[in-house]
């Protein structure tokens, strides 16, 4: 038996009657083995590419990158709708998949991991984990590796380190997953050029929120203050300019500081780790992975108080903020609803009416 093969699977949702809650699903899997891995490797991600080209022919659209390809299929493999109080997207995956049959480990029998798609894992850390093994068991069973043998550079939050990975190359995009999220430019850093900024106060391109997590009025952690954060950042990336989120600053352009966020942190003279994991996690909870992309993000001094800018540029497609509600049956907030956010003055506004979403898409983002 080959230690490594490949497997194609293809499962996403083409319509769906909102009746019966009935889905049209694509569905196909596709397995590739070989004597030498790399040649069923090659196989694999070639059939792939040719079957994500196609699909993307069919719907009468072309692209440039593979954010282009991410954001073109992502009603495909992450549908908004629910069958029978289930998200419809569970499940809904396009990827190439490893597969050990051969194991290094005893808990690796039959492990399936996937190396490229959309759906499921694919966040970058878990493809990066994916590849990683992959290549592990190349070396280990002194595979030819075809001249893939590559490396990436990845910044990794709980380490706050950028480390180079040697991978088998895909056509995965590492581009700008190597910094961290508080990459505020020098220029941007210039405390006079940030004191300017808020002494003109909130405005269309300037947002001031006085925390990141504290909640002044219970005094403790709080999901809304950190939500709130999130719908100005939304609202900046759907808007034509972008914008500024200062927090550490109050309405009244008064400067609070983190010292209330930092309090919450339970390893005390950890504060800005503990601050850039908790703006992470705050991306990670609330958007889609590509829009750290249009982040540069860094803490500043005034009045002898540190305080945490958010440059965000404008987006070139849509982003929609993900929202959590209370679940009736369980109580729980695992409930998941998608919010669209623009900036109008000084206000962050959401647009609910579907017929005013789309022409506001229609006009804000065509090119």
């Amino acid at each position: 038996m080959v230690p490594v093969r490949y497997l194609v699977r293809i499962n996403f949702q083409k319509s769906k009657n909102h009746i019966t809650a009935t889905e049209e699903v694509e569905f196909l899997e596709k397995e590739f083995v070989d004597h030498n891995p790399v040649q069923a490797r090659i196989a694999a991600l070639s059939f792939f590419d040719n079957y994500i080209d196609s699909l993307i022919e069919s719907m009468g659209e072309s692209y440039n990158s593979f954010n282009d390809i991410k954001q073109l299929l992502y009603p495909l493999y992450h549908p908004d709708t629910k069958s029978y109080g289930f998200p419809d997207w569970v499940h809904k995956i396009l990827g190439v998949f490893v597969v050990f049959s051969q194991p290094i480990n005893e808990d690796e029998v039959g492990e399936e991991r996937m190396i490229y798609g959309f759906g499921g894992n694919d966040e970058p850390l878990d493809i990066l984990m994916a590849l990683q093994k992959e290549l592990e068991y190349y070396d280990h069973f002194n595979f030819d590796k075809g001249h893939l043998e590559t490396s990436v550079n990845f910044y990794d939050v709980e380490d706050d380190d950028t480390q180079n990975y040697a991978i088998l190359k895909t056509s995965f995009d590492w581009d700008g997953l190597d910094v961290p999220p508080d990459n505020l430019s020098k220029e941007d850093q210039q405390s006079d050029i940030i004191e300017k900024l808020i002494y003109i106060g909130e405005n269309i391109k300037v947002e001031f929120k006085s925390s990141l997590l504290y909640d002044f009025i219970d005094n403790k952690f709080s999901f809304n203050v950190i939500e709130k954060n999130a719908k100005t950042i939304c609202a900046f990336l759907n808007s034509k300019s972008g914008g500024f989120l200062f927090i550490g600053v109050r309405d009244d352009r008064k400067i609070q500081g983190l010292a209330h966020d930092f309090r919450l942190s339970n390893k005390p003279g950890n504060d800005l780790d503990y601050f850039r994991l908790q703006f992470s996690a705050l991306l990670t909870r609330h958007f889609e992975h590509r829009i750290r992309n249009l982040l540069e993000c860094g803490f500043v001094e005034i009045d002898e108080k540190l305080i945490y800018v958010v440059k965000v540029s404008p987006s070139n497609t849509p982003s929609f903020l993900k929202q959590y509600k209370r679940d009736d049956v369980t109580g729980k907030y695992d409930k998941v609803e998608y919010a669209f956010y623009y900036r109008s003055e000084a206000n962050s506004i959401e647009i609910q009416d579907k017929k005013d979403l789309v022409n506001y898409c229609l006009e804000r983002f065509s090119k």
